[in-house]
């Protein structure tokens, strides 16, 4: 009896793995079928055609920002300095202040001015060139 029980429970079990079986074999016919149809619906060219196009807008945006913060470092490092100097100014006056008065006016003819480029300049202008440069480039 127990015997007989042993075997029909064994083979419930085989039955059970079958069934089991049977199941995955329809969902990987079933995933095969959406792999396919997926892999029709890409084309690789095409993608691979767009990611270049969209690795050169980024770039094309990153010296962008680059550029922008460059602009706007300069321009925060000049506020702070004229506040440095002013602040400067203000200390010296007010240790000097006593000196100068004593002293007496000085003349005021004006002295003719030499135009000399600023070297700050000619190097911002440079800097903006390549920047320039290196966007032309990558447009092209």
């Amino acid at each position: 009896m127990e015997m007989s029980k042993a075997t029909m429970n064994s083979l419930s079990m085989q039955l059970n793995e079958q069934l089991a079986t049977m199941k995955i074999t329809g969902a990987l016919q079933k995933s095969t079928k959406m792999m396919k149809e997926v892999n029709t619906l890409v084309k690789l060219p095409e993608l691979t055609a767009i990611m270049g196009r969209l690795q050169m807008e980024m770039t094309k945006a990153g010296i962008m920002d680059e550029m922008v913060s460059d602009t706007l470092d300069l321009s925060e490092f000049n506020e702070e300095e004229e506040e440095a100097e002013e602040e400067v100014e203000k200390i010296l006056g007010e240790l000097t202040g006593e000196q100068f008065e004593s002293a007496g006016k000085v003349p005021t003819n004006a002295l003719p001015a030499l135009s000399q480029p600023d070297q700050t300049d000619e190097e911002e202008e440079a800097d903006l060139e390549f920047m320039r440069n290196r966007l032309a480039a990558l447009k092209e």
